[in-house]
């Protein structure tokens, strides 16, 4: 009888760690407004690129796709774990998920300030009764709406 072997687990060797483009493809998509995560996850949404998603060294399989609504109401990581073979389409498994927000995009706050998500440049930004943009990049609905209350106060305090 021989003795086991030890697996040593504590750390990687350097033939085990891969650059990442050379293992998978990294792709980006901006939903229209009104999709729906439901709408993404359905594999016949990939039905008009999967033939483009086949075409990459490892067909697609492990292809890691970010995919951020228009609207600005979710955010969303896939990983591409099966792609029909004629290209018609490609079945994805969540990573990561983020929610903006359950309500519409623009929210009017009283009337010297307005809310709203700008798109993917912009973040959620918020705009003044002008039309100017008083600033933006902001992280989701609720960080805006606390930096109304914030500026209204240094409004209150000038």
């Amino acid at each position: 009888m021989t003795p086991e072997k030890t697996l040593d687990i504590t750390s990687i060797r350097p033939h085990q760690l891969f650059r990442a483009e050379n293992e998978f493809t990294m792709w980006c998509h901006t939903a229209k407004p009104g999709t729906t995560v439901a709408h993404v996850m359905d594999p016949d949404y990939w039905g008009d690129v999967a033939g483009r998603v086949l075409r990459t060294p490892n067909k697609g399989f492990g292809d890691i796709v970010r995919v951020i609504a228009e609207d600005g109401s979710f955010d969303l990581w896939l990983v591409i774990v099966e792609i029909d073979s004629r290209g018609l389409w490609a079945r994805v498994r969540p990573l990561d998920m983020t929610f903006q927000s359950k309500e519409g995009p623009q929210i009017m706050e009283r009337g010297d300030y307005m809310v709203e998500y700008g798109g993917t440049h912009h973040k959620w930004r918020i705009i003044d009764r002008a039309g100017q943009v008083v600033e933006k990049g902001l992280p989701n609905k609720e960080a805006a709406q606390a930096k109304v209350v914030e500026i209204r106060r240094e409004k209150e305090a000038a």
